[in-house]
This record gives C-alpha cells, sequence and structure tokens, in this order.
C-alpha cells in the first residue's frame, strides 16, 4: 500500500475511500487496494495482508476515526470463523479520553462498512454482563494518572471494589525506610563498594507508588530523586517484607538486601555483617569501564567475568570452576567474528580474574575468522583461525559458521538442492518474484553448528537449510552416536507449514530408518483446523480436529479420530475454566473445572479476584470420583493451604490429601505437613516437616515429626551438603551421600547408600549423566545389583532428538531400544506401536493418558498431584509399559532420586523446592533462589527450571485468550497486561519441544490489542513497530555493514526503509519461519540509504494477519506512545504501578530450542528511557550486542541520558551496569 500525498499532509492519518496508506508489515504482501464496502462518509485506514498466492486468503481490517482523529471502531473483515467481522468499539469520556477498554464483538460482516449497530450496549449484551470492558479512574489532574482499574466481568467491576487502586505519595515518618550509606573505593582497576552505616530517609525525601491489588494485597514502590528503587515493600498482616537497592557513590547496583536478609540486619541492630552479605544479598562490583565484573549470589560464590577491548564478554568463572579441586581455575570462554558473532566456545585453565583481564586487553582486535584449513582438537576439525583470546590451550565445546555451509569431515552432509519442491538457497542465486529479479544467498544466516559432549569427545552437528525467501524448510542432525534426525517442511505463501517430515536414525550401523510425516490443514485465517500424523508405514492419524467460537477460542477439539471430545469453556477474560465437565463426564476419561472469583464452600476458601485460582475440581473415569482442591493465600500471594474434599462422597471434608505450608521472608518453607488416605481409608498425616536454615537460604535439614515413610522418608534430620555454587551435595535422608556436578552445573554423578529402599527393593545403586556442551541431556545409567545374586545391572536411557530409548541389560554391551517419541497431543509408544493420548490440566501436568483399544478409549496412566507435585498415592495408575514418566509440569521424573528434571534443575516435589541455584536468581530477588514457581504452584510454572511463568497469560496451552488488564508478576507486584494476545506455534516433527519449549497445543492465537489503542501509535514522523519481519539479504555483501540486536523495536520515519540521514536500517529477522524476534542492520554512512533502499526489501512472515499499527513517534529525543498495535508471540506490553511503559517484556516460546536472535526490554518513563536490557524470555541477544544498545539509540537523536543498561550473559547473570552519568 501507498499514502498519497494528501494523507502524507493530514497529521491525524485520515483516510477517506479509495486513499491508501502504507504499512510496514504488509510491505511485500501489499499492493494498491480499493475496498468497495468501505463507509465512504467515513475516514478509516485500510490494511489488507496476503495469505496465499492467488489472493484467496487475506487478513483485512479497517480502522474508522472520528472527526478529531481518533479511532472509533475497528473492523477485522471475516475475521471469524463463520466469516463474520470482528468489531472493537472505541468509547470516550468527556476528557477525550479512553477510559473504558471495550471487547471485541463479532457481527454479520459487511465488507468493510462500518457498524454502526455495534455499541457498548451490544457488546454487554453479547456477554451478558454490565460492563464488557476494563475501566480506569483517571485522576482529575493534568497528569493524568491512573487511580483504578477494574476487569470486564460483574466479578471485577469498578463498583465491586474488586480492583487495582494506585496510590502516588511520598514517605514518611511512619514509613521508616532505611538509607545504606556506602563508600566507594578503586582496587586493581575494580570499584569497591562496602556499606558504611544505615540510617533513616527524612520524610518526602522518596516518591512512594501504592498499588493494591484486588484482593487487598499491599506493594509500595520507594524511589529517590533520580527515579532508582530503593525499597520494594509488600505488606501483610504478618508484617512487611523488604527489598532494599543499594547503590554505590555512581549510581550502580552494588548490594540488593533480601527481606530475610533485612531481617537479619534489623535484628543486629542495622549492623551488616559478612555473614549476612553471603549468605542473603545480592552483591556486584564493577571496573573502570563501568562493566559487572564480580558477583556474587546469595549462598553461592563469587562469579567473575572477562571482556575484550571490543566490550564483548569473552570468559566467565564461577566457584566450582575456580576451587575444584581436580580441575582448579577452570574458564568457559567465547570467541566472536568481526560481527560479533559467537563462532565457538570452549574451556581453557587460565589464572585469576585480574591476569585474564590483563590477558584479553593484550590481544586488542579479538576475532577469528572462516579458514579453508582446520585445526583439529577434542576430535572436531575447526574451520577458523585461531589467533582471539584465550591464548592457551584449551577443550572446544560449540563450533558455530555462516554465510555458506561448511565441509567438515563425518559431521555435515551436502545440501540437496530441493526439499519438498522448495528449492534450497545455496550460495548466492537470482530469485524472481512477482517480476521482480533479486540476489538471495545465505549471507547472515546460520548454517551449521557441532556441539561437543562434556563427558567424552563426542560431537553433535545440525546443518540448516533454507528456501530461496531465507526461511527454515529443513535440518540435519547428527547425533554423539553416529545416527541422524534430518527434518523438512513444506511451508505455504505466508510460511505456514503445511507438511513436516522427519527421518531417524540411532546410530549409523542401524539400517531401519523411522519415518515420520506430519499434514497440518487451516481455515482461511490460518487456524489450525486438523493435525494429521504418520508413523513409517501406518495410516495416518487425526491427531487433532479443532473447533473454535466466533471469538476464536478453541471450544472443542477431537483427538485420535475422534476417540476422545474434549470441550474448553472459559470466563469473560478469556480464562480457561472448564475441560468437559468433572460433575457430569459422560463418555468423557477426565474433566476439571478452575474457580477463580467464586468458591463452592467460603467456609474453606475465599474467592479470589487477582488471578490466583480459588479452587479445582477433577474427575476421572478411572475411579469415578469427584475431587476437589481449595487453596488458600496469604498476602504475598504464597500458597498456605490446599485443603482436599470429594463433595460426593459420605464425608466430603475428608481431607485425605490435604497440605499446608509455611515460609520464612525469603519464601523458603520453612514447615510443611502433608496428608494421604491410609491403606484403612481414613486420613493418615504422613508428614510434619520442619525445615532448618541456620544463615541464608540453604535447607540444612530436614525433620520429619510423623516418622511415616509416605511423602518424605522416615529416616529425617541428616545434614545436607552444598558445594561452593550453592548446589546440593549429598541428601542422606533420602540415601544420596554424593551429587557431583559437571561444569554447567548439572548433575552428572549420584552415589546412593548400600540399602536404599526402592521400588524394586533394597539394591545398591548409583546414576551418571551425559550431556552435551549445550546442557542438553544425552543419556541415564542406573548402575544396581538386582535379585538374589545380586546380578551387575544397568538401566540405560538415551535422549536423542526427542527419541527416547531405553534398556535393561547386564554390563554395558547391550543396546538401548526405542521406547517412545513425543506428539503434540501426548506420545507414540514404537514398542506396542500405538499412539497415547494425554490430559493436560493447566499446568501441563499429565493427569490421564490413553489408548484405543478397538473403538474405546482406555486410560494407561492416572495421577493425581499434591500442589507442590508430589503424587497422590493410592489412585495411581500406569499399565503403559512404556516406562514414561513425564508428568508434573510435563517433566521426567527421575524415579531413583525422587526428583523432576526440568533442564536446567532438578525438583524435589516432597520438599517444594530445588537443589541448586535459580541460574535467574537476580529476577527474583524478593525470593529465595530455591523456591519453586514462586511458591504459588497452582497458578505458576517453570518451564526449564530457570523462570517461573505465569500458566494463564504467559505459558497457556489453549486458543486466544483475554488477557486480564491488570495481574501479578512472579516477583508479587502488580502490573497491566493487554486484554488480548496473540500467539502462533506448531509443533516440530517428532513432537520436539526442547529448550525453552514450544506450545503444547499447535494452534493459532489471534485477536487485538485494543488496550493499547490509546497508549501506542499515532505519528508520522518516527515509527515504532513491532511485529516479525524478515531481511531479505542484499544484492551483494558489504564488509561495512554491521549487525545490533535491538529490543523488538524498529526504529524510522514515513520511508518505508526508515531513511533517517545518511543511515538507513533494514530488519533481521530468526533463521525461524514464524517466530524469530527483530534485530536491525546498520548500514555505514558511506553505503547511504538511498543505495540500501534499492537492495533491502522487508516482507511479513507470520501466517495470520498482522495490521502495521503504529506504536509512537520520536519528537525532540523522547518515545512518544499514543496508538495501537498488534504484536505476534507473548509480548507484553506493560504499564507498571510507577507509570512505566515496558516493551517486549516476555518473549515468544519456540517449538524447539534453537538459538535465535531475540528481543530485549525497554522501559520508558515519560518518554525518557530510563532502563534497557537484554533479557527475553529463555532467548536473549549476546553481550556484546547488548553493550551497543546506547550508542545505536543515540544514532537516532533519542535521549539516553536517563537510560541504564543492564547486560546480561546466556546464563542470565547480569554482566554490566552502565548507569546515567
Amino acid at each position: 500500500m501507498k499514502t498519497n500525498n494528501k494523507q502524507r499532509n493530514n497529521e491525524k492519518l485520515r483516510a477517506k475511500n479509495e486513499k491508501y496508506v502504507f504499512s510496514l508489515f504488509t510491505l511485500l504482501f501489499s499492493f494498491l487496494s480499493f475496498a468497495q464496502s468501505l463507509t465512504s462518509s467515513e475516514n478509516y485506514v485500510y490494511t489488507k495482508v496476503y495469505l496465499s498466492a492467488d489472493g484467496s486468503k487475506k487478513s483485512e481490517t479497517v480502522q474508522y476515526f472520528d472527526g478529531l482523529g481518533r479511532p472509533k471502531q475497528v473492523v477485522q473483515i471475516k475475521a471469524t470463523p463463520l466469516g463474520q467481522d470482528l468489531v472493537v468499539p472505541v468509547e470516550y469520556d468527556q476528557f477525550g479520553r479512553e477510559s473504558r477498554k471495550i471487547l471485541p464483538i463479532p457481527a454479520a460482516t459487511g465488507n468493510g462498512a462500518i457498524h454502526g449497530s455495534v455499541s457498548q450496549t451490544a457488546v454487554n449484551a453479547y456477554y451478558g454482563v454490565a460492563n464488557a470492558y476494563s475501566e480506569q479512574k483517571i485522576e482529575a489532574s493534568p497528569l493524568a494518572r491512573v487511580q483504578e482499574t477494574a476487569h470486564p466481568g460483574t466479578e471485577w467491576a469498578m463498583a465491586t471494589g474488586h480492583t487495582v487502586k494506585m496510590e502516588y505519595l511520598t514517605n514518611t515518618t511512619s514509613d521508616q525506610v532505611k538509607k545504606y550509606n556506602t563508600t566507594t573505593s578503586w582496587s586493581s582497576g575494580t570499584l569497591t563498594t562496602s556499606i558504611s552505616g544505615i540510617a533513616l530517609y527524612s520524610p518526602n525525601q522518596l516518591s512512594k507508588s501504592k498499588v493494591t491489588d484486588e484482593d487487598g494485597n499491599v506493594t509500595l514502590d520507594f524511589k529517590n530523586s533520580e527515579g532508582k528503587t530503593v525499597l520494594l515493600r509488600k505488606e501483610g498482616a504478618s508484617g512487611k517484607l523488604d527489598t532494599y537497592y543499594v547503590y554505590n557513590n555512581y549510581g550502580q547496583l552494588a548490594f540488593v538486601i533480601s527481606p530475610k536478609g533485612n531481617e537479619k540486619i534489623t535484628a543486629n541492630n542495622n549492623v551488616v555483617t559478612p555473614q549476612i552479605l553471603n549468605d542473603l544479598c545480592y552483591q556486584y562490583v564493577y571496573d573502570n569501564r563501568f562493566r559487572q565484573v564480580e558477583k556474587k549470589l546469595p549462598g553461592k560464590g563469587w562469579e567473575y567475568m572477562v571482556y575484550d577491548l571490543q566490550n564483548r564478554l569473552v570468559a566467565t568463572q564461577d566457584a566450582n570452576m575456580r576451587n575444584n579441586s581436580q580441575n582448579p581455575n577452570r574458564w568457559l570462554f567465547t570467541r566472536y567474528d568481526k560481527f560479533g558473532r559467537v563462532v565457538y566456545t570452549g574451556v581453557f585453565t587460565g589464572g585469576s580474574r585480574l591476569q585474564e583481564q590483563t590477558n584479553a586487553n593484550a590481544k586488542g582486535l579479538n576475532n577469528e575468522s572462516r579458514s579453508p584449513s582446520s585445526f583439529s582438537l577434542s576430535g572436531q576439525q575447526i574451520f577458523y583461525t585461531n589467533t582471539a583470546y584465550p591464548a592457551t590451550a584449551f577443550v572446544p565445546y560449540s563450533v558455530n559458521y555462516y554465510d555458506t555451509y561448511p565441509s567438515v569431515p563425518g559431521n555435515t552432509v551436502s545440501t540437496p538442492t530441493d526439499i519438498l519442491a522448495q528449492t534450497t538457497l545455496s550460495g548466492t542465486v537470482n530469485v524472481t518474484s512477482n517480476g521482480v529479479s533479486s540476489i538471495r544467498s545465505l549471507k547472515s544466516m546460520a548454517t551449521a553448528s557441532m556441539v561437543k559432549n562434556l563427558e567424552d569427545d563426542a560431537w553433535s552437528s545440525t546443518q540448516i537449510w533454507y528456501d530461496r525467501l531465507g526461511r527454515t524448510i529443513g535440518s540435519y542432525g547428527k547425533n554423539h552416536l553416529g545416527g541422524y534426525t534430518k527434518t523438512e517442511k513444506q511451508l505455504d505463501f505466508s510460511g505456514a507449514v503445511l507438511f513436516a517430515n522427519t527421518y531417524h536414525r540411532k546410530t549409523a550401523a542401524e539400517t531401519s530408518e523411522v519415518i515420520i510425516n506430519e499434514r497440518f490443514v487451516y481455515d482461511n485465517n490460518f487456524r489450525l483446523k486438523q493435525h494429521y500424523h504418520k508413523v513409517n508405514t501406518n495410516a495416518e492419524e487425526l491427531l487433532a480436529d479443532y473447533t473454535y467460537n466466533e471469538l476464536g477460542q478453541v471450544t472443542n477439539k477431537k483427538v485420535g479420530n475422534n476417540l476422545q471430545s474434549i470441550d474448553y469453556a472459559y470466563n469473560i477474560r478469556g480464562t480457561l475454566t472448564k475441560v468437559n465437565n468433572p460433575a457430569n463426564l459422560g463418555t468423557d476419561l477426565f474433566g476439571y473445572e478452575l474457580k477463580f472469583a467464586s468458591t463452592s464452600n467460603a467456609s474453606v476458601a475465599q474467592a479470589r479476584y487477582n488471578g490466583n485460582i480459588t479452587e479445582m475440581t477433577w474427575k476421572s473415569s478411572g475411579d469415578g470420583m469427584l475431587k476437589r482442591y481449595s487453596y488458600q493465600y496469604d498476602a504475598y500471594n504464597r500458597l498456605v493451604s490446599a485443603i482436599y474434599q470429594e463433595p460426593e462422597s459420605f464425608v466430603p471434608q475428608n481431607g485425605f490429601y490435604n497440605e499446608s505450608m509455611s515460609y520464612d521472608a525469603n519464601g523458603n518453607i520453612t514447615g510443611l505437613k502433608r496428608n494421604q488416605k491410609g491403606y484403612t481409608g481414613t486420613v493418615e498425616e504422613i508428614d510434619e516437616l520442619v525445615y532448618s536454615y541456620p544463615n541464608g537460604n540453604r535447607l540444612a535439614s530436614v525433620v520429619d515429626l510423623k516418622n511415616n515413610y509416605g511423602g518424605y522418608p522416615e529416616t529425617s534430620g541428616n545434614i545436607i551438603s552444598y558445594d561452593d555454587n550453592g548446589s546440593m551435595t549429598s541428601h542422606i535422608d533420602k540415601g544420596i551421600l554424593e551429587i557431583k556436578y559437571n561444569i554447567m552445573d548439572l548433575p552428572s554423578y549420584v552415589k546412593f547408600n548400600n540399602y536404599v529402599r526402592r521400588t524394586t527393593g533394597d539394591v545398591y545403586q548409583n546414576m551418571s549423566y551425559s550431556y552435551r556442551a549445550d546442557g542438553v541431556k544425552v543419556k541415564k545409567v542406573h548402575h544396581y545389583f538386582s535379585g538374589r545374586n545380586r546380578v551387575d545391572t544397568f538401566g540405560v536411557t538415551d535422549y536423542i532428538d526427542g527419541f527416547q530409548y531405553g534398556n535393561e541389560q547386564f554390563g554395558l554391551t547391550g543396546q538401548s531400544v526405542l521406547k517412545f517419541f513425543s506428539t503434540s497431543e501426548g506420545y507414540f509408544d514404537y514398542v506396542n506401536n500405538r499412539y497415547i493420548y494425554h490430559y493436560n490440566d493447566h499446568l501441563g501436568n499429565v493427569r490421564v493418558s490413553f489408548a484405543r483399544e478397538g473403538n474405546t478409549a482406555v486410560i494407561v496412566q492416572q495421577n493425581d498431584y499434591y500442589a507442590f507435585g508430589l503424587r497422590h498415592n493410592g489412585n495411581a495408575v500406569d499399565i503403559s509399559g512404556t516406562n514414561y514418566k513425564y508428568e508434573y509440569n510435563g517433566k521426567e521424573l527421575q524415579e531413583e532420586l525422587g526428583m523432576y528434571d526440568y533442564g536446567a534443575r532438578f525438583y524435589m516435589p516432597d520438599l517444594g523446592r530445588w537443589g541448586v541455584i535459580d541460574p535467574l536468581a537476580e529476577m527474583y530477588t524478593r525470593h529465595s533462589p530455591y523456591h519453586y514457581a514462586v511458591n504459588n504452584p497452582m497458578r505458576f510454572v517453570d518451564p526449564d527450571g530457570r523462570s517461573a511463568m505465569d500458566s494463564f497469560y504467559d505459558y497457556h496451552n489453549y486458543s486466544d485468550e483475554y488477557r486480564p488488564m491488570f495481574s501479578v508478576d512472579s516477583q508479587g507486584y502488580t502490573h497491566t497486561n493487554p486484554i488480548y494476545q496473540k500467539k502462533h506455534s506448531y509443533i516440530d516433527p517428532g513432537g520436539s519441544s526442547g529448550g525453552g519449549g514450544g506450545d503444547p497445543n499447535p494452534t493459532f492465537w489471534e485477536g487485538v490489542k485494543s488496550f493499547f489503542r490509546n497508549l501506542f501509535g499515532g505519528k508520522k514522523e518516527g515509527k515504532i513497530e513491532v511485529g516479525q519481519l524478515e531481511k531479505i539479504p542484499l544484492e551483494e555483501e558489504k564488509p561495512d555493514m554491521t549487525m545490533a540486536l535491538v529490543m523488538n523495536l524498529i526504529f524510522g520515519n514515513t520511508d518505508p526503509f526508515m531513511n533517517l540521514g545518511n543511515s538507513g536500517i533494514g530488519p533481521y529477522a530468526a533463521e525461524r519461519e514464524n517466530i524469530g524476534a527483530v534485530a536491525m542492520l546498520f548500514i555505514n554512512p558511506e553505503v547511504g540509504a538511498e543505495k540500501a533502499l534499492q537492495r533491502t526489501l522487508l516482507r511479513n512472515t507470520l501466517p495470520i494477519s498482522t495490521e502495521g499499527k503504529l506504536l509512537g513517534s520520536i519528537i525532540d529525543g523522547k518515545i512518544v506512545m499514543n496508538g495501537t498495535t498488534k504484536a505476534s508471540g507473548t509480548f507484553d506490553f506493560v504499564i507498571t504501578k510507577s507509570g512505566e511503559t515496558l516493551l517486549g517484556r516476555k518473549h515468544t516460546f519456540l517449538s524447539k530450542g534453537d538459538d535465535v536472535f531475540a528481543a530485549g526490554e525497554l522501559k520508558i518513563r515519560s518518554g525518557n528511557i530510563v532502563n534497557i536490557n537484554n533479557l527475553s524470555g529463555h532467548y536473549a541477544p549476546s553481550p556484546n550486542v547488548a553493550n551497543t544498545y546506547l550508542d545505536i539509540f543515540k544514532s537516532f537523536n533519542i535521549n539516553v541520558s536517563k537510560a541504564h543498561l543492564k547486560v546480561y550473559n546466556s546464563q542470565g547473570q547480569v554482566i554490566n551496569h552502565i548507569v546515567p552519568k
């Protein structure tokens, strides 16, 4: 589309009939459009996105404006499953503010015409409530600050008081806010900070923001005159939980004092001791370039960072690497090419941090480059130079190749000329599309990677194949055993997957090949309708058949050729509330219902309005018993009691599986009581656990006062030991004598005592695990003596590209056999040649597994769980015969240990905590680094052991949900969310969903982000847009081009190529189709934007409509937000309690764990950038890229004088914090 001159002069972006506007998101899909049915008497912006080459599938949106240039209605033409329009009316108060955000409504299509009959009244009638809108109460002042916010729905209406309330105050004497005074000194090129004393802030020295959530829980945020938070306080009946932030003389964050640390300091007459700092506080040290070079997490030894002169993180060391008695002073290193791309990594033995920093500085220019010849280390030929830091012997861990395909003997294969009738991209080719000829190549694309096993010199390799549009259409992965997994995908015009094939062999010696064929069918708006699956020569299976309502929500899913028909129900906010009907299952095998703002028995649990679950009711046809948990929480949103009932039994309040918890100030569990149904059919208390924490967060011992083997072992009270990284190294209560960890802090060896009671009897045993250097587990060996003759036996499990092998064997000469592999709806039992389907609950817990017997669904596995994940005894069923142990949160139970493997850490459900410190502990400074799901396990999940995520608003399995306007984040703080969230994913061949995980349900999420209609968009000059774009490569390579990843934002003006002065930029996306965040290609001013304009094109890779709404403008160095957008993935646009705008706070979950470019976080206050970082879910830009952020914004004349820059490494550690001068 294009914009004519009249429209360019219209600052209100008004568009008359037969006039066209430009949308960045639709650049390659658009053409001069003429919509016959648009209302010519209205101002409008019309956008069309083509989803098929012949134009039969398309997405059309019309935004109508009033006479003042304000949006008054948004129409998505024929967007619903029945072909109706999806309409969002917009209304304003007497001050012209959109204080009410009205929900969308389907209406008979007018082919783009405005819907005059759609008003707030009509929307209320459609939803059956008097408030089908969110509402804000805004103060009567020029500041126009929000004082109160209410959600849609009767229970959350403004008059009920179940609202989020905001107050803007200053501190008072009664607040008693501590002022930590610091002394900063220089020593050996680093800033050393100490706390010199504690005073109190005088009244009115600090701004105070008070947020009270829907349940009356209070959060206070105290900021100093520089806008830095000095105290976050959570208030409750049991007291205040205070987290203090202490800065050095240069304004850098030097300490974070946790609530328990603050309590210890207060009890010690406000004297800060080294033990308190080491056990309960976060400590940071910076160098003379203001980079973070040392840090200490509470309970963990010091970690060191080294940088090169190009300001890139090149080496890291934790306490275990430094103090290992067998291999001391090891360092992990990273080498880069001149574009800042990681080319290879490894480990070496070095000296002190200062020595290594000196060595890195001595290197000067510190880049590696591709080489036609190779050098060989640890069984791998590396086709790069070997000149960068470190200049010492090393062991390589990974090697990455870009731009061209390498030829590595034994690790790579030739690139096919085509994949599923799609020509592959190899070298440089001329491509003609729509009559336009352009040059395409692999420049800047990842082509291959090799990863070493940590325990030996076996390597795995992966090659990525692209079509001529640069989209991933295939891959070839060679595993460490010599076998392979090859994938192929056929994409349609929009990038959606139509067909996907997987070919797999475990070893090179195997003659048979596992072949998986998948087929996907979509409706006209690319909602997934059917997902077909075929294994080898078997008949094709219809895994899932979806039905949607007119709002785009999945209302029914038929699995296994209608073996089970699963119904879904939602509340007005789009939150899933019911799967089937547990009160009347009929032919269904399982059903459950969730209650939030209501309860079946108010005497047991009160209704919750802030997103916490009040009640869960479920039933399985396996036992036919209706069961219920009612939940109680404290003022800090921590679960304190789960009360079990059987409503249809003779004694409904039997309490068979009650569980209750108490906590300290950091959320460490201090006491846990647990019941179970005894063998006589009566309730018995099996656990009364008392947790001991002598100093910090490390659990020293657990005493079970009940001495019952059910739940926690009856042998208790033994001391639990830890290593220098704070990882548990023994747990005698469970018979674990020793746990050893590898360099990635993953358990590599577990030694048990001689007689450990297990389900298989008393046996002598130990465990060993093998991993790749990227942390992927490849093997587990369980060694034990079995039987009367104490036969030496090994249980071997191999994990290869989503295919799981297992065997019990005598000695290690036997071969494990393929047991199963995952599908989008469960798994395929390869031994018995059958599909197993799952019923999962909202947390991803596998509740019921079933298979087909004739035309009947038969339960093969059934589990109920306590809140923190321990299985109920007595009613568990497992007749699957597959040894499938993926249960709680969908994670694999290590039955020998009684722990679940989440990837980054092992979790102990009997204790409700981890045994290893959170790699991303700095995201949860008010919580113990050992906490599980911020002690709210009915709402939060942890996808990979590193970060708690809201199961409803961040990691949901069902289609098109409305997001509440406000919710409580994992830190317990209230923030604002868009009402609608759009998400897209599909299951990769074989159902693989490694890394950060893929959406378990391959549905497309769509909707509009109507909540921010007034916050984002507007001006023409200096747009900021969010979306998924892809760079089509330039005709020629320019050595003076560099790439930088920038916060999922694209800055520019009305020129589609963002021609700002002498700098032209073009988006660059991740290698994977449909997902991935936006990076930027910055072109040297000498090249000029005009030349770049001729060679660079952008296109939208989304298979669904994505309106190119404007997010804001750059005016006088400030970023002004006042419009609307629609962005893919789980991106949050958050307004915090203090009025800050956060862009891209969360990141799309990927359907595989491939390395991708990803967005960071940008925080804006009053138009000024106040905080930047490179965090983005599980995938973050590299530190060296993040270090360039300030310069990038400066190049657009954006004022960053108030901006903090925090740079995180791949482990989520803050390695650099640049503060405003």
